[in-house]
């Protein structure tokens, strides 16, 4: 009996023995292209797959993704067509990419089931076609008069959309030496790559700009979402704080500025009431001009936030950058911290409309009950224990307390007067 026990526990040894040997790490420390837990994803699942266009392996042979890469090979046809040796500047290319094919592949943090020819292949097209598409969205004279892309209005909002989604990326050192091999042949020699990506990206934000784009100069950049990441954090503004003296008697400002220090930590147990409740106390909201979303600013009794305007992509953006944010290791937790301020914030249809009101948020493609569960559906069960907005939040809520006592106070003295106004009536007629 004893034998047969051990005899079974010899054999389990060696299959997990085995299973350990043949298990190859699919999670490198160098991965920054991550799977969508489902916690993240099981409100929406949609707004984290792509649904016209494929970059990189995972989603390479989707059938719903085949209709497009055609144009990619008409895109890289014609990033060749502009130098005198096809051939030579294309294998070039793949040299270049499968030097770093290593690399490339511990960038992605699950199983590729590619070759790494194939896996080459995959991502010189792919990479040829967002580095032409940058150049070409930002020179009208280089489009093609029938490209579809500028043609269909349907298919360039796809191409924002698919572009951002976190398992839908490939590594930015990829973009960045197709673009450095081929730039010499495009009409702005002088532009860099990251410059021609924001531009693109800016039409997301409905602007025809967005702000400093020219002047914005990321290191280290991963993949695309994760320029846009840097992107928005660099534009949260740092220099027009309020400064208040020490003997001044109004409260300390508080302004929640991403470029703030954020190495220290502080958990998410600051509860912030909604809009109405804050509102009901004398609280006020008020829209911020700022560059950025997260600059939310509270002084004395008024919040201020930026503006937000819900359309076809803030779901999509704003959960991708949630996503990224989670599965990142160390890297602080803006987003999210956004969308749980926002989640407090508002919790009903009234609270809604109190944003709305103050032209805080614009809302063009949801019903006012959508809208106010729209922060909470991005956002539920979601953790953040670096909390950006937890002074604040204390600072409000402190606000509030004393907005509250005075309040209940005043509620008292009115009930004490009336209760004193009608004993001494029925003094008087019992005087008469």
């Amino acid at each position: 009996m004893e034998r047969a026990a051990e005899d079974n526990g010899k054999r389990i040894a060696a299959e997990l023995e085995l299973l350990t040997s043949s298990n190859e790490p699919t999670v490198s420390r160098k991965s920054s292209i991550f799977r969508i837990p489902n916690i993240l994803s099981k409100h929406n699942k949609e707004a984290y797959l792509p649904h016209a266009f494929s970059f990189g392996p995972w989603h390479h042979d989707e059938c719903n993704l085949q209709p497009t890469q055609g144009l990619k090979v008409n895109y890289l046809n014609g990033l060749l067509d502009r130098f005198p040796d096809r051939s030579a500047k294309l294998l070039e290319l793949v040299c270049a990419v499968r030097n770093k094919n290593d690399l490339a592949r511990q960038s992605y943090a699950g199983k590729i089931s590619f070759s790494d020819d194939e896996l080459v292949k995959i991502l010189v097209l792919d990479g040829c076609f967002i580095t032409e598409l940058f150049l070409k969205y930002s020179n009208a004279e280089s489009r093609d008069p029938h490209d579809p892309i500028f043609t269909k209005p349907w298919m360039l909002q796809s191409l924002y959309l698919d572009l951002i989604l976190l398992e839908n990326q490939i590594p930015w050192f990829v973009l960045q030496d197709i673009f450095n091999l081929t730039n010499e042949r495009t009409r702005e020699p002088n532009v860099e790559l990251h410059q021609l990506a924001i531009r693109f990206l800016s039409k997301i934000f409905s602007h025809d700009d967005l702000p400093g784009a020219n002047e914005f100069c990321p290191s280290d950049i991963l993949h695309v979402i994760d320029l846009l990441w840097k992107y928005l954090r660099a534009n949260s503004s740092q220099s027009g704080r309020e400064e208040s003296s020490s003997c001044e008697r109004t409260e300390e400002p508080t302004e929640a500025s991403s470029c703030e220090k954020m190495e220290e930590p502080t958990e998410a147990k600051t509860h912030l009431p909604s809009a109405s409740i804050l509102s009901e106390a004398g609280i006020k909201f008020k829209r911020r001009k700022s560059r950025c979303i997260l600059d939310i600013k509270y002084r004395s009794g008024v919040v201020e936030l930026p503006s937000l305007s819900i359309h076809y992509a803030t779901e999509t953006i704003l959960s991708n950058l949630i996503a990224f944010e989670q599965c990142c290791s160390g890297l602080p937790s803006i987003f999210t911290s956004y969308a749980k301020f926002m989640n407090n914030l508002i919790s009903s249809v009234n609270d809604f409309h109190i944003l709305c009101s103050n032209g805080i948020i614009s809302n063009s493609v949801l019903s006012p009950q959508d809208a106010a569960k729209f922060f909470n559906k991005i956002c539920d069960d979601v953790p953040v224990t670096h909390f950006h907005y937890d002074d604040m939040c204390k600072k409000v809520n402190s606000y509030y307390q004393k907005r509250l006592m005075i309040l209940r106070m005043g509620k008292c003295c009115c009930c004490f007067l009336k209760t004193l106004c009608c004993c001494c009536k029925i003094l008087v007629r019992l005087s008469e």
